[in-house]
């Protein structure tokens, strides 16, 4: 899910509840926890690695409960044994400086672990969405001119969120996509522009448990048009073009007074299909709009005003330049299951074992069925365009422009960058709608024919950093090496009891005799008390 996206809301999303967490490898068995038993839950995982680092043997070490005081007992200890005019106890003092090392290193570690260890089971901020709460509208019939509306209605908070995350973490959007742009001027000296884009998204990008072998690459390639502009067609009022070479002109672009004060705006125009190839072209209404500087972006490339037009805001002494060039595109979808080409998404209920449910395939092949540029353009609206949005007259309806600032290739950019996360959150967008008055008319995808769910709605998760979400094969591992820890110390301490008496010594007498005692029998102890029970 993608940097700078709104969370989803609370009634989205199930936690405490163990589910299946997509990751680029595989899925692992995870339960996510709100932020507020995170905090518990991390804090017992830190005192459990606390208790378990330190060894049974440690433990019973100089009859000391804990690492801690083992050490400063084997302090003692050693500096007792250091040899002095009594009877030269060297052995003595180099094992308990040895052991005493030992537990430091121990009580250390243990205190790390305490600090470090409940990370290491945290492996997210995802949880599981609750069945009930994904929307995605049926497409509306052929004619329904108020349900393509309403459509367009539910898809336009996606588009913005989509917008809104390319501005607020654009570079790391950026670097998710591959675009390759080229300026040149073609044979009459005219400014041109083409680029190709790729970017792919798999199973985890979209939330989808059970899918890390599912992918998609989605390339295109984009160039300028002049061909396409009608000179003989056009007028004083309009530029006249043939789109996608067609005949008569099937596209006018107005470039009379009353409109070029207000701020260009691009129109999106979906082709044909040619197999898994499908075209589309982008016309930019930028002719004769101000520029308070000079530009020669294919465009933006501008010229004097005329003297017989309107006068312009600030002033400005340059327009742009009638006969703006369209870009001509196409775009492919790749689609494979591991190893297995698809012609499209669909073709995936047709694999083995059906990995993904139904519903979900039903849902992205609604959402990318077509560029999602031509879906992001036209719902974008002015916004559609960087140039415009960041232009002088971005805030007022003047139509004023900064040609020399402007660039087919920033606008092209934001919309492909806008365009991958739009895709990669349709599921996560389905879950932040809920329909009302009209829009309720549309169906939902997600409902069964008897108003419940239908079967595999809940197979996807959901980012929210609202919860955290921990390795529950982890957890369950942790709990398991403490219950058994616990179970071998309290075996040792009852055969320590059971053998005590074979290990004590007669009292000492005299310093001579202190000297003469075997000072490690405590740590004898506990060996032949293992040594016992695997006897017994």
């Amino acid at each position: 899910m993608s940097v700078g996206y709104a969370p989803p809301p609370k009634r989205a999303y199930i936690t405490t509840m163990p589910f299946d967490m997509p990751t680029p490898d595989g899925n692992v068995w995870t339960v996510s926890f709100t932020i507020g038993c995170s905090q518990f839950l991390n804090g017992a995982i830190a005192v459990v690695f606390t208790l378990i680092f330190p060894s049974v043997g440690l433990v019973t070490l100089h009859n000391s409960p804990d690492p801690w005081t083992a050490f400063k007992g084997l302090l003692v200890f050693a500096y007792e044994s250091f040899p002095s005019h009594h009877k030269p106890t060297c052995g003595d003092f180099a094992l308990s400086t040895l052991f005493g090392t030992v537990a430091l290193a121990v009580f250390i570690t243990s205190i790390v672990m305490g600090i470090v260890g409940p990370p290491l089971l945290q492996i997210g901020n995802v949880a599981p969405v609750r069945p009930g709460a994904p929307y995605y509208p049926q497409f509306p019939a052929v004619g329904n001119a108020l349900g393509r509306d309403l459509f367009n209605g539910y898809r336009s908070l996606g588009v913005l969120r989509a917008l809104s995350s390319v501005e607020v973490a654009r570079v790391a959007m950026r670097s998710k996509v591959n675009i390759e742009p080229m300026f040149g001027t073609d044979s009459d000296q005219r400014p041109t522009y083409n680029m190709t884009y790729t970017y792919n998204l798999t199973g985890p990008n979209f939330g989808l448990a059970h899918s890390s072998d599912l992918e998609v690459v989605i390339g295109g390639f984009c160039q300028t048009q002049y061909s396409w502009f009608n000179q003989n067609a056009t007028n004083v009022t309009h530029d006249a073009y043939n789109i996608f070479g067609r005949n008569p002109p099937n596209l006018f672009v107005s470039v009379a007074d009353d409109n070029i004060v207000m701020l260009p705006r691009a129109s999106f125009i979906q082709g044909a299909r040619n197999g898994a190839n499908i075209s589309y072209a982008i016309v930019v209404g930028s002719a004769h709009r101000p520029s308070i500087s000079p530009g020669n972006e294919p465009w933006y490339a501008t010229e004097p005003r005329s003297e017989y037009a309107p006068a312009a805001y600030l002033n400005a002494s340059q327009w742009v330049k009638n006969g703006r060039p369209p870009l001509s595109c196409w775009q492919r979808d790749q689609w494979r299951f591991g190893d297995t080409p698809l012609p499209n998404i669909t073709a995936i209920n047709n694999v083995p074992g059906k990995p993904i449910p139904e519903v979900l395939v039903e849902v992205l092949n609604a959402a990318l069925r077509l560029p999602l540029i031509t879906v992001i353009g036209p719902i974008a609206g002015q916004s559609a365009l960087e140039s415009v949005v960041t232009s002088p007259g971005g805030a007022n309806i003047n139509g004023l422009l900064d040609a020399s600032a402007a660039s087919v290739g920033r606008d092209m950019e934001r919309l492909i960058v806008a365009s991958f996360v739009y895709a990669q959150n349709v599921l996560v967008d389905s879950t932040s709608f809920q329909p009302s008055g009209s829009q309720a008319s549309l169906g939902n995808i997600f409902t069964g024919s008897d108003g419940r769910p239908r079967e595999g709605t809940g197979q996807f998760v959901v980012a929210t950093p609202d919860v955290q979400t921990f390795d529950l094969v982890g957890l369950i591992v942790l709990a398991v090496v403490l219950a058994t820890l616990i179970l071998l110390k309290m075996l040792f301490m009852f055969k320590l009891i059971l053998h005590a008496e074979a290990h004590e010594e007669p009292p000492a007498t005299t310093v001579a005799d202190q000297y003469n005692l075997d000072r490690w029998a405590r740590f004898k102890a506990p060996v032949g008390a293992l040594l016992a029970s695997l006897g017994d």
